[in-house]
């Protein structure tokens, strides 16, 4: 232990401040699956590489006993999956998911370990696409707790080979509810926890005919790893629209800061979208009769 924590930490030492994340292009994203451990590095901010946390070395060992076991596990054993990274300046990976199986593979001595590449949102995307934008108005949706399905009413699965690129289901009638959004004349912004590529995300709605204006990948680690860039974007949001629909699980909350009006309201799965498209047919006719 006392071996790898000295590694961990010479590792931290050389990264944490000389390196910072890069674009990948289209080719890197679609046919590296793989690469050398050394060129894969532990992200300093996750809380596997704070001092008072720290790797757990319970789940370690666990992870070396099922990746060391190839015939005994099957590939779709979580231990196998991918180590998800970003591509950092001046070389190599930098790790964004999945620290724990990365040190199985290395006190395994394996020279290689499977990663999968993606562009995260960075700051500078966000500013790009709100300086796009004409709009004042948006609508922030959460994807994992809204959009994604797993099961209920769903729509139509993507055709192959797409579905296998894109394995995500969509919730039934979101296409068209952002077709309506946009026609409004509101913005539509995504957040998740999900750590995919920008364009894997835009991707996946331009294929169910949806538009979108951005989406915010890894929403929750940004206020955790860096309070100050989670505060500039939200002042840029802030700055930017007067109007916001917020839409999370069951509820629509309605934040109206030139008119300082401030709305809840509940949504019936049955008839969701629907009911959200009265909401906002309600809500803005009174604003004008106002």
């Amino acid at each position: 232990m006392a071996d790898f924590e000295k590694i961990l930490a010479e590792e931290v030492k050389n990264y944490n401040r000389l390196s910072f994340p890069v674009k990948a292009n289209l080719l890197e994203r679609a046919i590296i699956r793989r690469a050398r451990i050394t060129k894969v590095h532990p992200n300093p901010d996750d809380e596997f590489c704070k001092p008072n946390v720290g790797p757990n070395y319970s789940k370690i060992s666990d992870y070396i006993y099922r990746i060391g076991n190839d015939g005994t596990f099957l590939k779709t054993d979580p231990a196998r999956e991918s180590i998800i990274v970003e591509k950092i300046h001046p070389e190599g990976y930098k790790i964004l998911n999945g620290h724990h199986r990365w040190a199985a593979y290395y006190k395994l001595g394996r020279k290689y370990v499977p990663i999968k590449l993606v562009n995260l949102t960075s700051q500078e995307d966000l500013e790009r696409l709100l300086k796009a934008s004409n709009h004042n108005k948006r609508v922030l949706i959460d994807f994992d707790q809204v959009i994604f399905r797993e099961s209920g009413e769903m729509e139509n699965e993507l055709m192959f080979p797409l579905n296998r690129i894109y394995s995500e289901r969509i919730r039934k009638g979101i296409p068209a509810l952002f077709h309506f959004f946009i026609s409004a004349g509101y913005d539509i912004w995504l957040f998740t926890d999900r750590l995919h590529s920008l364009e894997y995300m835009k991707n996946l709605f331009k294929l169910y005919h949806a538009e979108i204006t951005g989406i915010i990948t890894g929403f929750k680690r940004i206020p955790e790893f860096n309070p100050a860039v989670a505060k500039s974007i939200d002042d840029m949001f802030n700055n930017k629209y007067t109007l916001t629909l917020h839409i999370y699980n069951d509820k629509l909350y309605w934040v109206d800061r030139a008119a300082k009006v401030s709305k809840v309201f509940d949504l019936e799965d049955s008839n969701w979208s629907t009911t959200i498209k009265n909401i906002i047919g309600e809500m803005e006719e009174n604003a004008k009769d106002d």
